[in-house]
């Protein structure tokens, strides 16, 4: 007896580079692949990155390579619906996008790719979103499914940029699946030379938007202003982007070259946090943080700048938010952890309870299931 058909789900990227929406996208696959229900497939704009390597979905890829960078307005129309095109060899019942190009590209005339439905994924405060008037970007917004966003700020993009979409947007939350070290703890303490001290991790790119700059200058008034026995250790991980020249010239300035360390992007990310006391993030706008996600489920007490999205994370009354570029406040809630380890593990345990409640990865598989279905029947 024949098996019920499989719901075809093609998942778009724009590149195969490693960033929270493509492990998003990695993960919610994985889990979709999992089921009976769904079989997935991931195509991506350009084919930079190797996202997919020794991946579960990776069998089932196929690049696009498509560009549309110039600024002839017909040849960009003729590109994408030539992309739509090309993606029918796929077969997808249901099209989901992640990130902004995708989501205009694909949603432009997803009808030709022969799909029953193609979702809009909004993943953040709207970065991207055209600053005049732009033709294709609202046809490809009308001319979606269903509407979805990962945050209440994601939505509020939405809504704010564009009138007629309030109430129309599903809101599914980023989900974590659970990581297991691949090192020990011992081998962290070494690399980074934590021994005797605690230790802060922040997990952002260092880019402009994340403000490293108010943390390194809360670490100085810490050494320089503050009465604490022992200064933590700050790990600052991530890409070496914009503004790595500018926060190194800072730590140099301030020597604070004994006290903050950068490391490039981890994939071991769970044996990072098990050095890890405290984590901070301090950007200044966010969709839905997955760095945060993954220091709660592993109950590490967070501080964290005030803004919507991670008082979306972490809960309207969390105590432990600071206002943006305020270092002095900043440096009031890191000596406040530093010196009382019955509230660290308190804060640690009811963050990694709030994960379980509502930021596992099951939790958004399940999700994005029951939208797909109920747009198919």
């Amino acid at each position: 007896m024949q098996g019920k058909k499989k719901i075809r789900v093609l998942v778009l990227l724009d590149n195969f580079n490693l960033g929270g929406a493509e492990r998003q996208a990695i993960i919610l696959s994985d889990l979709l692949n999992e089921t009976n229900d769904f079989e997935v497939s991931i195509a991506s704009l350009t084919p930079e990155g190797n996202l997919l390597e020794d991946n579960q979905v990776s069998k089932a890829l196929i690049k696009q390579k498509q560009y549309v960078s110039h600024n002839n307005l017909a040849l960009i129309i003729c590109e994408m619906l030539f992309f739509s095109i090309r993606l029918r060899k796929l077969k997808p019942d249901v099209i989901i996008p992640f990130t902004i190009r995708p989501n205009v590209i694909i949603n432009f005339a997803w009808q030709l790719t022969g799909a029953k439905c193609c979702f809009w994924n909004q993943r953040d405060e709207g970065f991207g979103f055209p600053k005049t008037r732009d033709v294709l970007f609202y046809w490809s917004f009308w001319n979606s499914t269903a509407y979805i966003a990962n945050s209440i700020s994601s939505e509020n993009a939405l809504t704010g940029y564009l009138s007629g979409v309030a109430g129309k947007i599903t809101i599914i939350p980023n989900g974590i699946s659970p990581t297991y070290p691949s090192l020990p703890t011992h081998q962290w303490q070494s690399r980074f030379a934590t021994e005797g001290r605690l230790v802060a991790v922040m997990v952002a790119n260092l880019t402009n938007k994340k403000d490293h700059e108010t943390v390194i200058k809360s670490w100085a008034y810490l050494k320089y202003e503050q009465e604490l026995e022992t200064l933590p250790k700050l790990i600052l991980v991530g890409k070496k982007a914009e503004s790595f020249e500018k926060l190194n010239d800072l730590i140099n300035q301030l020597r604070l070259t004994d006290d903050i360390v950068f490391s490039d992007f981890v994939v071991d990310i769970s044996g990072l946090l098990t050095i890890a006391d405290i984590a901070i993030h301090s950007s200044l706008s966010e969709g839905l943080p997955n760095a945060i996600l993954e220091c709660m489920q592993k109950s590490i007490p967070v501080i964290a700048s005030d803004i919507l999205a991670h008082r979306n994370v972490l809960g309207e009354d969390y105590k432990f938010l600071f206002g943006i570029g305020d270092y002095k406040q900043l440096s009031e809630m890191v000596i406040t952890l530093c010196n009382n380890r019955p509230e660290r593990e308190s804060l640690g345990a009811s963050n990694q309870k709030r994960f379980q409640d509502n930021f596992t990865a099951l939790k958004m598989m399940n999700a994005y299931s029951d939208l797909i279905k109920s747009k198919l029947k």
